[in-house]
């Protein structure tokens, strides 16, 4: 671990730190997992200088985000954290680590995680627009898949309470998370809090094949997730998903819809240029791969 200043520790987050924590690190709040964190304190106030952010998700330790207050910078704290995640991520039998970064807000975090080994990796692009020509395009588009017939007889949309919970999580995990041997009943209580009671899941016959998770604060609604069994994303899956998600949520009140595009997904760069979305945050992801590498 890099040499700290004296008076300061690393250590594992206390609960009564957590808001404290998000304080910090504000852009975690919407992330869908609950975030572990571990801090960087002194004796003398401010008594928080640092904090990093991680989540646990079997063979990958993911979301890994971490900032030292501007008047603590330069001192070895960063390293320290940094140094103290990766440790996490090794005694848990981890083989990758994947670090966020806002690059247009924090221009000194690649060549710090360059640094440790990390290379850059995708990015994701959030955006923003006006819910009603959405709602109304993904209205008309599944009117046109079910006057042609295109939505198969055993086809239903469930809402994310009626439907299997442990199987939507699964495909989570496959899909979002990569990680197929994560426990579904880790994720599952999570996908719970994050998620609307309406959020639509779709299913063939007694099998998920989609589900689009989304929640509503104000008049804005926020799609965290959307995830397509492989063998349907180029079906009618996708366009009844966000139909019934867009129509709910407007019966709700939800006038803007924000959603992430994925480096190089034409589909949704398409769509968000139909929808004249606006960016509103570009997050890059780096990716240490930790198996060969010495600690």
């Amino acid at each position: 671990m890099a040499c700290l200043p004296e008076g300061v520790r690393i250590r594992p987050a206390r609960d009564c730190e957590g808001p404290a924590c998000r304080m910090l690190l504000p852009d975690l709040i919407r992330e869908a997992l609950p975030a572990e964190f571990l801090v960087a304190v002194q004796q003398a106030p401010p008594h928080l200088i640092g904090a990093a952010c991680f989540r646990y998700g079997g063979a990958v330790l993911y979301s890994v985000r971490l900032r030292v207050i501007r008047t603590h910078r330069r001192r070895g704290i960063g390293s320290a954290l940094m140094s103290a995640v990766l440790a996490e991520a090794r005694s848990r039998g981890c083989d990758t680590v994947v670090a966020l970064v806002e690059t247009d807000r924090e221009p000194e975090a690649e060549p710090f995680l360059l640094r440790y080994g990390f290379r850059r990796g995708s990015r994701l692009t959030t955006v923003e627009a006006a819910a009603e020509p959405a709602r109304a395009w993904f209205g008309a588009l599944r009117r046109r898949l079910e006057d042609a017939g295109k939505i198969p007889e055993t086809a239903r949309v469930l809402s994310f309470a009626e439907a299997p919970k442990a199987e939507v999580a699964r495909l989570y995990a496959e899909a979002i998370l990569c990680s197929p041997e994560l426990e579904p009943g880790r994720l599952q209580h999570v996908l719970e809090r994050l998620a609307s009671p309406q959020s639509p899941v779709a299913m063939e016959g007694d099998r998920v094949v989609g589900a689009l998770l989304w929640s509503l604060e104000g008049s804005l609604a926020f799609v965290h997730a959307r995830v397509v069994a492989e063998e349907r994303r180029r079906g009618w899956v996708n366009v009844v998903l966000m139909a019934d998600a867009l129509e709910a949520g407007w019966r709700a009140g939800g006038r803007r819809l924000r959603f992430e595009i994925p480096d190089g997904n034409r589909d949704t760069e398409k769509l968000a240029s139909r929808l004249n979305a606006q960016p509103v945050r570009r997050l890059d992801r780096y990716v240490l791969e930790l198996r060969g590498r010495s600690p």
